[in-house]
């Protein structure tokens, strides 16, 4: 059985400038160059002989909009329930990931475009965070990279250390968000994340956040 990380971001954005965003066509891979800042190694993966292909297949899988790539990391959520697509009218907060995403190099860099393409929507004081984390193994401890957002088009991907306070608030931020939507499938009455024994009349379905996100227009 795969172990896939938790992806999530968050950031406070005007709604119009989010909208604009979700209909927006993505910027390429390729025009970032601190991938590497991901780190880690990866089976068979060399950051300097194939980083340029990993782009370009990334730049691939992209869409016509943000909106539909936002949706393609939604759905890598094992259930419904078990992905968060959510904008907060009174904090313009916006959150969107999923607590089953993937361990593929490949999809975390997708994710990673997604997310720093909001920092081009943002202005002035608004400001948020990308992270992947294992959240369901690892005793949730393992955090795999952490991207601070900013206005004006700013994203930076953070060091542990150097980057300290700001990395383990993004981190307890991103961890409280996977804890609430753990608990929100839990209710529905699943046995766990990946359970294929209950019978579809023994839980409820729970929302989608496929359906959130088709609400923002």
């Amino acid at each position: 059985m795969s172990e896939p990380f938790a992806a999530l971001a968050q950031v406070t954005i005007e709604r119009g400038a989010l909208i604009r965003y979700l209909d927006a066509r993505p910027r390429s891979a390729a025009q970032w160059k601190d991938w590497p800042r991901i780190g880690g190694q990866w089976y068979g993966f060399s950051w300097t002989a194939d980083l340029p292909n990993l782009l370009a297949r990334v730049d691939e899988w992209l869409g016509a909009s943000y909106r539909h790539t936002v949706r393609k990391v939604l759905a890598f959520s094992e259930a419904p329930a078990l992905g968060r697509c959510t904008y907060d009218e009174a904090t313009q907060r916006f959150t969107f990931g999923t607590l089953t995403f993937s361990e593929n190099l490949n999809d975390l860099v997708l994710f990673f475009v997604v997310a720093r393409g909001l920092a081009g929507y943002m202005r002035d004081r608004e400001s948020g965070f990308a992270l992947v984390h294992n959240h369901l193994w690892a005793n949730g401890d393992r955090t795999v990279a952490v991207m601070g957002l900013g206005a004006d088009d700013h994203s930076h991907f953070l060091d542990a250390a150097v980057d300290a306070p700001a990395w383990e608030r993004h981190v307890r931020d991103g961890k409280a968000v996977f804890d609430d939507i753990y608990k929100g499938y839990a209710a529905l009455g699943r046995l766990d994340v990946f359970d294929k024994v209950s019978k579809p009349g023994d839980h409820q379905a729970g929302p989608d956040a496929a359906d959130e996100l088709d609400r923002l227009r």
